[in-house]
C-alpha cells in the first residue's frame, strides 16, 4: 500500500516541470474522455481539497462514511475499507477515516502489507489527533497483535497520561485487558 500520508496533497510531490508535464497529459485525457482532469489539478495544486476539486457537494463525506461504517457492521470489511480509503483521499484532515481505515486493514489480519499500513493509518489519526484516546487504543492492540510488546507499552503509557475525558473512561476497560497482556509478556520477557 502507498505512503498514506502522501494522501494529504496529492500534487506536492511533484517538481514545476513534473506539473506541467502532469498537467498537459491530463489535458490530453480530458480531450479523450470529456471529463476535465486538467481543472481537477489545478484545484489541487492551488490547494483546494478533493471534494471540492471535483465539484462534489461537502455532504457526499458523510454519505461515505455512513455506507462505510455500515458496510464495516454488517462485516463486509474489504468494501468498508474501500470506502474508508476513499475518504482518507477527498477528506484527508478527519481523524475517524484514518481510524476507520487502520481497523479494516488490522481485521485483514497479516494480508501482504496489511499490518504496516494499519499502522501508519492509525499514526496519521494520532498526528490529526494526538489527546484521542481511540487513537491510542488501537496503536496499542495493533501492537499487541504484532507482538511489538515495547511499542504497545508506549502507547498504553500515552493513553494513561492522557486527560480523563468520557471517551477515555470508556476505553479503560478494554485497555485495562492489553495491559494485563502486556504485562504477561513483558515479564516473560524479563524471566527468559
Amino acid at each position: 500500500m502507498a505512503d498514506l500520508n502522501l494522501t494529504q496533497d496529492l500534487t506536492h510531490d511533484l517538481t514545476p516541470a513534473e506539473q506541467v508535464a502532469m498537467r498537459q497529459a491530463l489535458v490530453g485525457l480530458a480531450g479523450q474522455t470529456g471529463f476535465a482532469y486538467d481543472r481537477v489539478f489545478d484545484a489541487l495544486t492551488a490547494g483546494q481539497s478533493l471534494v471540492e476539486a471535483l465539484n462534489l457537494p461537502p455532504e457526499i463525506v458523510d454519505l461515505l462514511y455512513a455506507q462505510a461504517f455500515a458496510r464495516f457492521n454488517a462485516g463486509d470489511i474489504s468494501t468498508a475499507q474501500s470506502l474508508f480509503l476513499a475518504l482518507t483521499l477527498i477528506a484527508p484532515e478527519v481523524r475517524d477515516h484514518w481510524l476507520g481505515l487502520g481497523i479494516c486493514l488490522r481485521r485483514s489480519g497479516e494480508a501482504k502489507g496489511a499490518p504496516e499500513a494499519a499502522q501508519a493509518a492509525f499514526l496519521r489519526a494520532e498526528e490529526i489527533a494526538p489527546d484521542d484516546p481511540a487513537v491510542q487504543f488501537h496503536l496499542t492492540e495493533l501492537m499487541c497483535q504484532r507482538r511489538d510488546w515495547r511499542g504497545a507499552e508506549g502507547h498504553l503509557k500515552r493513553f494513561i497520561a492522557l486527560p480523563e475525558t468520557a471517551a477515555r473512561l470508556r476505553l479503560i476497560p478494554e485497555m485495562r485487558k492489553l495491559a494485563t497482556l502486556l504485562e504477561t509478556q513483558l515479564t516473560r520477557k524479563g524471566k527468559a
